[in-house]
């Protein structure tokens, strides 16, 4: 089963991780997307223009990324990715997933309670509402 996680360096993401190698162990192709908005991601960098301050934010988390996946074996794919202007991350991830054509896509979702959960507008809702694919939320 080919496998896109999620990744956003929490502690609900590494869940989803482990859970998404579980699902790739028999044969199956597993990347792991840390997409990234740099008008959010990217704000506590200096730099002299949003360009560099990309990179910077991009090797940062390219470098963590990567030794993350390290420790797992087979190695996972690590992908990271800037969201394109006027797209959500939700929209990121269904994107990558539908030109990598995966079977499935997994995310974690923090546990929310009562109309505080409701009202969230996470990534996971709204990648709930618009994926083409299966999702599986791993609560963390």
């Amino acid at each position: 089963m080919d496998v896109l996680v999620a990744c956003d360096g929490s502690d609900g993401a590494e869940e989803a991780l482990r859970f998404a190698v579980r699902l790739s162990e028999h044969g199956g192709a597993l990347a792991a997307l840390f997409a990234i908005n740099p008008l959010v991601d990217a704000v506590d960098i200096v730099a002299p223009s949003r360009d560099s301050a990309v990179a910077i934010l991009r090797e940062r988390l390219d470098g963590a990324l990567r030794a993350r996946l390290a420790a797992i074996s087979p190695t996972p794919e690590g992908i990271v990715l800037e969201v394109e202007r006027g797209e959500d991350i939700a929209e990121c991830i269904d994107r990558i997933a539908t030109a990598r054509g995966v079977d499935v896509v997994v995310i974690a979702s923090r546990r929310a309670a009562g109309l505080h959960g409701l009202a969230l507008g996470s990534v996971t809702q709204e990648l709930l509402r618009i994926s083409r694919h299966p999702v599986v939320v791993v609560r963390a």
